[in-house]
């Protein structure tokens, strides 16, 4: 019954003013106001009036056991080796049984020097809580509010005059707080961001020990970092702005660069046809055959150079625009490697020598024609032209368990280490070979129909010994 009373009435120990909770007469509990004020005068166990001077004694035990509300009564009490003159006013706790009553003291001659320490300490708490920028509240075992500091609080109604009423009260409607509540006496520390009323707060909620470790109430904290939050979405809104403004200053320099480059490409070839064309106007009688031929095919060499490009410009929109549906069909596949190296030797100036195997096994192969082109056109005409005239180009076509290789090797130029993570960017140039003519759009072409097949391509390079492209696809 004891301990069960100490733990209900531990609220006590939050209130400012002195009091003590009498059983029958008999002191049950003592706040530590009253010790600090007064050490030693009220022993647990003891009966109230034996702190009384002598003479007061009946008329104070007179007081207490009224049921009737008295206005306090003045009074000395026996305090070690000086008397307290102090006002009692005395109140039954109904729900703690009609033998149980509150003694409020109210000293009324504490010395000068008692008075400015009482006053000094109790001052240096509120100072302290009014410069934390916390909301701090206690409870007790049952939920009773014991203590409440909300000056920065603002939520209207957060624990505020709430003191001595139960949480489980003030706070109905709040059932995640209340089962919080629960968990934390049961012995559980909860550190969660709760949104009240529109207002973010970071809360700590933990249990509250005695000297012997049992749990006899809850301290709640809370901070408000609603404006924190605001902060750091506008900085994080800063940031995209940022971002979408530098992604813009990129895609314009890009555009300024691919200008600059498709201006530069297309300059040389249509120069050469306006060159020969004007030599075939002007001395067309003067030319020999063989000089007029020559003439000619420079402007068709120069004609099918810019039509590549432009289909090359357009499958690169294409591509970014819509994936086109693949269309697998039976072909033969040594068919379609003469009829491209025949285009990629039409297309060069330079001759090459272009060794080809092709394994038996997958000489008729099932795959999409169109992008099998646009892989091994690209390869090739790359090799072609990032290596010296004379030099050999390997292609080789092998079948690894379900797998079609496709392999092209050259003795060219090479890439650059670093720039490997790169060649599949469209409108990227090696800076080792930039004076070479093209866009750019080869190797992310090669890659976007050896993705639409559903394959994968790797690159092994050797700046000044070459660079050897593999594709693998489903066969």
């Amino acid at each position: 019954m004891h301990q069960a009373t100490t733990l209900q009435l531990s609220w006590m120990d939050a209130v400012r003013t002195p009091l003590v909770v009498l059983a029958d007469g008999v002191v049950l509990r003592t706040n530590r106001h009253l010790e600090e004020i007064c050490p030693g005068c009220f022993t647990i166990g003891n009966a109230f009036i034996t702190q009384v001077v002598p003479d007061q004694r009946e008329l104070v035990a007179e007081y207490i056991e009224r049921k009737d509300a008295r206005p306090g009564m003045v009074c000395l009490f026996e305090a070690g080796t000086h008397t307290l003159r102090a006002r009692i006013s005395s109140a039954p706790l109904d729900e703690m049984g009609d033998a149980i009553r509150l003694i409020t003291l109210t000293p009324l001659d504490l010395s000068d020097a008692q008075e400015w320490q009482y006053d000094a300490r109790e001052g240096l708490l509120k100072s302290l809580l009014q410069q934390l920028p916390l909301n701090v509240f206690a409870i007790d075992r049952n939920g009773v509010i014991l203590y409440e500091d909300s000056h920065r609080t603002v939520v209207r109604g957060m624990f505020r005059d709430h003191v001595g009423k139960s949480i489980y009260e003030v706070h109905a409607a709040e059932h995640e707080f209340l089962d919080d509540t629960q968990r934390v006496l049961a012995g559980e520390t909860i550190e969660r961001e709760r949104d009240i009323q529109g207002y973010v707060f970071e809360t700590y909620y933990a249990p509250i020990h005695d000297s012997s470790g049992a749990i006899i109430g809850a301290v709640g904290m809370g901070i408000d970092v609603t404006e924190r939050l605001r902060m750091q979405q506008s900085a994080l809104e800063t940031d995209r702005l940022r971002i979408t403004l530098q992604k813009e200053v990129e895609v314009s320099e890009m555009k300024s660069k691919i200008m600059r480059r498709i201006a530069h490409e297309f300059r040389t070839p249509l120069s050469t046809i306006q060159l020969s064309a004007q030599m075939l106007e002007r001395y067309h009688e003067r030319l020999t055959i063989d000089e007029r031929e020559r003439r000619i095919e420079h402007i068709l060499r120069e004609t099918r150079h810019i039509t590549r490009l432009l289909d090359d410009i357009a499958l690169v929109v294409k591509s970014q625009a819509q994936i086109t549906p693949i269309n697998l069909c039976d072909m033969d596949l040594p068919s379609l490697l003469h009829k491209l190296i025949e285009e990629v030797r039409t297309a060069s100036a330079a001759q090459h020598y272009f060794a080809v195997s092709v394994a038996p096994e997958v000489e008729h192969v099932h795959a999409d024609s169109r992008l099998l082109s646009i892989m091994l056109q690209n390869l090739l005409s790359n090799a072609a032209l990032y290596s010296e005239p004379g030099t050999v180009i390997k292609l080789q076509a092998y079948g690894d368990g379900e797998q079609l290789i496709l392999q092209v090797s050259d003795q060219g130029v090479g890439i650059l280490p670093e720039e490997l993570e790169h060649v599949f960017e469209v409108f990227y140039r090696g800076s080792n070979f930039d004076e070479r003519p093209g866009l750019g759009l080869g190797l992310s072409l090669v890659r976007d129909a050896v993705t639409q097949h559903h394959g994968s391509i790797e690159i092994e390079s050797t700046p000044g010994i070459g660079t050897t492209v593999t594709i693998r696809l489903p066969r």
